[in-house]
């Protein structure tokens, strides 16, 4: 029942539009000015992050911009894809994400 839910949830927002894939963020030191203008950028609004694995400098580039949630992909759940406004992935993301709730 999960898989199911986290599966028509993430095809929601593909068939929205609202899913961009990056490849990298390219952070040496937190800065929220630059994640900020990242999200304005790819036009991301109230963003979800999702990374393949912990990475400090961007959680802390976004806990302070308004909306934006950062989380690993371990940790996917419905309520935060339904949350957020513009999922934002990296292609590895994608690609696990693809394999394990494709089918």
């Amino acid at each position: 029942m999960r898989r199911l839910a986290l599966r028509s949830a993430l095809s929601l927002k593909a068939r929205d539009e609202l899913l961009t894939i990056v490849q990298a963020f390219d952070l040496d030191k937190p800065s929220t000015k630059a994640m900020l203008a990242f999200f304005t950028a790819v036009n991301a609004r109230k963003p979800l992050v999702v990374l393949p694995e912990t990475n400090d400098c961007i959680q802390k580039s976004a806990r302070n911009v308004p909306g934006a949630r950062v989380i690993n992909m371990s940790n996917i759940n419905v309520y935060d894809l339904l949350n957020a406004g513009t999922l934002v992935l990296t292609p590895e993301v994608a690609e696990k994400l693809q394999e394990v709730y494709a089918q």
